[in-house]
């Protein structure tokens, strides 16, 4: 992986300067559907700018056939996670049975039609990357909001779009109803996105209430021209860059560097090479992080130095027994203990109150354990279901950035006031209430 990214970010490199020169010339799909209009020459502020990242693509295409490698070398080239880049192809403001908004990047947008070439086998010398910022409105039912307008608010002022490709179209059910409702993109500028400033998105219905989304903040970081803030970043860095990024850790356990954020925890792991793997959360936002600075330790002066301790006697040491782990496999584990906190590489964390133990694997079974003496019992199987009591499952945590779970047990990932969930039965739970 890391010889990998390396060879990408070399290649990116040395087309990154034909950004600046093509950024304006090649305009796909985003250019077609509004007769008359004409969408401003656009400025090199989306990155990766268009005819570099073609170019970057191409030449990762021509080394990497497997499309899996493909993308994490792209990725890793571009500076974007490549599991968070694969749950948010796009920013969902309303997700509805009649009716779906959504705002997509350049580079969201360049990534998923590269990757469905690749798919279906064809080249992808011929697709573009868009220049802007969309905002997508796309219908499915008459009984859809005839969505009108959309805006884009910065700190609440307007911002003016490059584009406006809404057009009504024909919508007929079976039994002959008609409607014609618009649907069709927006397209803004990318500095309209710019992740320093609250930016909301707000539909407006010809009738009914306005659909308004405040887009969560560590989406716009990872997909804007100042992803090189967000914890991603630091993939492959060595241990040294993380500290004199991040200080000390707030706590260490094995290959994994625990650090306090506001909310919550980050976490980072490292190879054996101490060069980091794994960051979660990938987007977060390293701006607002507080580096702690070491702590200034005040010497007593002579008169007040207190004398030296006396020196207890040894207490012999003690040789424990070998863990009664040692030799299962990877199944056998599970089976006693359920699944693991976290996997990283060949390390089993299992994350308890009392502490984490860590079970490392060695071809396939358990070579050792840390710390030795961790109170087993903590870690008790799961009772068994019966029959005739059912024993519910537990239920998984919801994806990252999800704001509510609706009825019908789908996630959405903004919040839309009373219209949160519509069509899908409503806020079963609000995971992070606004």
């Amino acid at each position: 992986m890391k010889t990998l990214a390396r060879f990408a970010a070399s290649v990116f490199a040395l087309v990154a300067l034909l950004a600046v020169a093509a950024g304006g010339q090649t305009r796909g799909a985003e250019g077609r559907g509004a007769r008359g209009s004409v969408e401003p020459a656009s400025t090199p502020e989306c990155s990766p700018g268009g005819a570099s990242l073609r170019m970057l693509a191409r030449s990762l295409s021509a080394k990497y056939t497997d499309r899996t490698e493909f993308t994490r070398a792209l990725d890793a080239a571009v500076g974007v996670d490549t599991t968070f880049a694969d749950a948010h192809s796009s920013i969902s403001i309303s997700s509805r049975d009649a009716l779906s908004i959504s705002v997509r990047f350049p580079y969201q947008a360049y990534r998923e039609s590269v990757l469905d070439a690749l798919r279906k086998r064809d080249p992808i010398d011929a697709i573009t990357v868009p220049s802007s910022v969309s905002v997508s409105v796309f219908v499915f039912r008459i009984d859809a909001p005839d969505i009108v307008k959309v805006v884009v608010e910065r700190d609440g002022k307007v911002v003016p779009a490059r584009l406006n490709q809404l057009k009504t179209r024909l919508l007929t059910t079976a039994l002959g109803a008609r409607a014609l409702l618009h649907e069709g993109s927006v397209l803004y500028p990318c500095a309209a996105f710019d992740p320093d400033a609250s930016v909301r998105v707000i539909a407006i219905p010809e009738a009914g209430s306005n659909i308004v989304a405040e887009l969560p903040s560590d989406q716009l970081l990872m997909f804007s021209a100042k992803r090189s803030e967000a914890a991603v970043s630091l993939m492959g860095k060595p241990s040294t860059v993380v500290e004199a990024r991040l200080g000390k850790p707030a706590e260490v356990d094995g290959s994994r560097w625990l650090y306090n954020l506001e909310s919550g925890l980050m976490r980072v792991y490292f190879s054996d090479e101490k060069t980091v793997t794994q960051i979660e959360p990938p987007a977060y936002d390293l701006r607002r992080f507080k580096k702690k600075e070491p702590s200034v330790v005040s010497l007593p002066s002579p008169a007040t130095a207190q004398q030296p301790a006396p020196v207890q006697p040894r207490t012999p040491s003690v040789t424990r027994e070998p863990s009664p782990l040692i030799g299962l496999t990877k199944d056998q584990v599970v089976a006693k203990f359920g699944p693991p906190s976290v996997t990283n590489a060949d390390v089993l964390y299992y994350d308890r109150p009392a502490g984490t133990l860590r079970i490392y694997m060695t071809e396939g079974r358990v070579s050792s354990v840390k710390p030795e003496d961790f109170d087993l019992a903590s870690l008790a199987p799961l009772p068994k279901p019966s029959a005739a009591t059912p024993v519910p499952a537990t239920p998984a945590p919801p994806p990252a950035g999800a704001v509510a779970k609706c009825g019908d047990g789908q996630f959405v990932f903004v919040a839309t006031g009373d219209q949160t969930c519509a069509g899908h039965g409503g806020v079963g739970v609000w995971v992070k209430k606004p």
